[in-house]
């Protein structure tokens, strides 16, 4: 398996999986959603919302693998930007 793909298999996670992203231009962790996965299922890219609310996507490589985590590993299970928790009914 790829890097990405331990990584992945690491946090648990599958098409729809919420998790972390790294962007280094913004030096700083966001929640991040799978946008694209390759042939094996492997992610391939994710898309985010930024601090000053613009949709980024961001490709990964191999190498990219310690730039992903677990929903809450370092933002504390905050939502994205311009998105609200509110309890379930």
């Amino acid at each position: 398996a790829t890097p990405v793909a331990a990584a992945m298999a690491a946090v648990g996670a599958g098409p729809t999986t919420i998790l972390e992203v790294y962007s280094n231009t913004s030096r700083s962790w966001f929640v991040a959603l799978i946008a694209l996965t390759g042939p094996s299922g492997v992610p391939c890219a994710v898309r985010f919302i930024d601090e000053q609310g613009r949709v980024r996507e961001k490709a990964l490589r191999p190498a990219d693998a310690a730039l992903l985590a677990p929903f809450g590993a370092h933002l504390g299970g905050k939502p994205p930007p311009g998105f609200l928790a509110v309890p379930s009914t």
